[in-house]
């Protein structure tokens, strides 16, 4: 089984997360909005390491209301989505992860904002009356940068 993987916000995060997983092969989708979002749809996501390689990968992108109109359609539901966002984006982003989400879809927030796992987790809890909605959390109280990658996107 070939998992599905979703990343929401392909900002300085999300699109080296993205851009590592697709290079590999990986069925992942990228959620983005604006002049990145197109610039994705129409050369792919470009990558600049701390090396000096370049590489550019294609990449499926969507905005929030094309995957869910793809997802009508009968695109599947991802496996796994990773939160990218910014904290003040994720009350607007709960939504778009209960509608996007299937029953057995696992739920990563990588936030650089104490308290994300709660406030995700709450939301999913309120909506299990309508649907199971399986959240593991990932949090780190610190965050380090690796020296050794240095990840741009570039538009």
């Amino acid at each position: 089984m070939t998992l599905r993987y979703m990343i929401i916000g392909a900002g300085g995060t999300g699109a080296p997360l993205g851009a590592f997983l697709a290079k590999n092969g990986a069925d992942v989708t990228l959620i983005a909005r604006g002049a990145h979002l197109a610039a994705m749809q129409e050369k792919g996501l470009r990558f600049e390491q701390s090396d000096g390689e370049i590489w550019t990968v294609p990449v499926k992108a969507f905005d929030m209301d094309g995957f869910l109109a793809a997802k009508a359609q009968g695109a599947p539901s991802p496996d796994v989505i990773f939160v990218c966002v910014k904290g003040y984006s994720l009350d607007d982003t709960i939504p778009f992860i209960r509608s996007a989400a299937g029953e057995k879809t696992v739920v990563i927030p990588i936030l650089n904002i104490y308290g994300t796992g709660r406030t995700i987790a709450g939301a999913a809890s309120r909506s299990a009356r309508d649907r199971r909605l399986h959240l593991h959390l990932v949090q780190s109280r610190r965050s380090r940068r690796d020296p050794s990658v240095t990840a741009r996107s570039s538009a």
